[in-house]
């Protein structure tokens, strides 16, 4: 295997390197130092990569040093809410030169743009990365007179029509039958006539806009490295934080992500979590291929049973013909197979590795297995 598929880090190769851990405020303990090193020459040689650790492992002083010394200068994290605080005082501490600001809107992305020290470290909560402004239905309504040749009510006078606000056209579904404001206020819709939005900002609600929509139409290629802690709660397929974590990865240049779980117990929760961060993921799959992952990668089980008495369509009139009904459902579990898309840029770690070193007492016996 080590043949066939050579590392490109060992520890051997660890002072060839060229990173100089003194640098860091912090002195890494254990195997930290190692990941530390393996994951910066992964960020050099790939443009995503996962660190892989258990809780108590020191994820974010590894990836804080790790983007370092790579040598990325602007580097955007995306945690949750509650850990914001904590980025600020784990980078400042692992990396004494650095800076650490917080943004929570669209002016303080901005003051970003002038703000000194280097490397940047840009920390950002996936609550403002995904939340926007509520929304509304934007429509008119046009009282018609009966006669006039639009849609009448059944007693004769005034109808009032949904309309649009910029053409005054009516507004109707695919059958020409015309829309409430409660269709309407289920999902954003255009008009068929001009293609204007029927729909606007509620004044009403919280004034905010989604700052991973923001970074991707006005700052693209502005951040050199996306760091994303806690990666395994962004592997829902229609998730609104899934979804910024995604679009924020295509805005910048490379990705390290951190996680203490990467895979939720069934093959199909890692397809959009290496969907969204890994480019050769990417290139095979489609967004919509599922259930084609998971017909690779996962274990599957296919149910087939017989119609019931009651089916019309169980028996054959004149023959011994049987009709039976085939669904398949994804078991629990994953083939090693899926380790190619994560065996050459991902770095895992155990907390006992993490741990200082400590001489063993010299009475302490080893449990041995004796055959029976």
């Amino acid at each position: 295997m080590l043949e066939a598929y050579p590392p490109i880090y060992s520890a051997a190769s660890r002072e060839e390197l060229g990173f100089d851990l003194r640098r860091l405020g912090r002195r890494p303990m254990g195997a930290q130092s190692d990941v530390i090193r393996a994951c910066a020459l992964s960020l050099q040689t790939h443009r995503a990569t996962n660190l892989v650790g258990e809780m108590g492992t020191g994820k974010t002083t590894i990836g804080t040093a790790a983007a370092t010394l790579a040598g990325f200068e602007r580097v955007l994290v995306l945690c949750p809410p509650h850990l914001v605080r904590k980025w600020q005082r784990e980078v400042k501490a692992t990396v004494p030169s650095a800076n650490a600001v917080i943004v929570r809107t669209i002016s303080d992305l901005e003051k970003v743009r002038h703000a000194g020290g280097w490397p940047l470290f840009v920390i950002l909560s996936r609550e403002h990365a995904k939340l926007s402004y509520r929304w509304e239905p934007a429509v008119v309504t046009r009282h018609v007179i009966e006669g006039s040749g639009a849609a009448r009510d059944e007693q004769g006078g005034v109808v009032a029509l949904t309309c649009c606000p910029s053409c005054f056209s009516p507004i109707v579904d695919d059958e020409g039958l015309p829309l409430e404001t409660e269709d309407l206020g289920r999902k954003k819709h255009i008009c068929e006539q001009c293609h204007g939005p029927l729909w606007q900002a509620d004044c009403r609600g919280p004034r905010r806009y989604p700052l991973a929509d923001y970074i991707a139409r006005h700052m693209p290629g502005y951040f050199d490295l996306l760091l994303i802690d806690e990666q395994h709660e962004y592997k829902a397929r229609g998730s609104a934080q899934g979804l910024a974590a995604g679009t924020l990865a295509e805005a910048c240049k490379a990705v390290l992500t951190l996680t203490g779980t990467l895979m939720g117990g069934y093959s199909s929760t890692l397809f959009y979590l290496l969907w969204r961060f890994s480019p050769a993921v990417r290139e095979e799959f489609g967004y919509g291929d599922e259930a084609k992952w998971v017909s690779r990668y996962g274990i599957v089980e296919r149910i087939s049973r017989k119609t019931g008495e009651d089916d019309a369509y169980e028996d054959g009139r004149s023959s011994r013909r049987k009709s039976y009904r085939t669904r398949v459902v994804e078991k629990p579990g994953v083939s090693p197979a899926v380790l190619f898309h994560l065996i050459a840029n991902t770095a895992f770690l155990r907390l006992a590795d993490a741990l200082p070193m400590r001489p063993r007492a010299s009475h302490s016996v080893r449990p041995v297995w004796v055959p029976a």
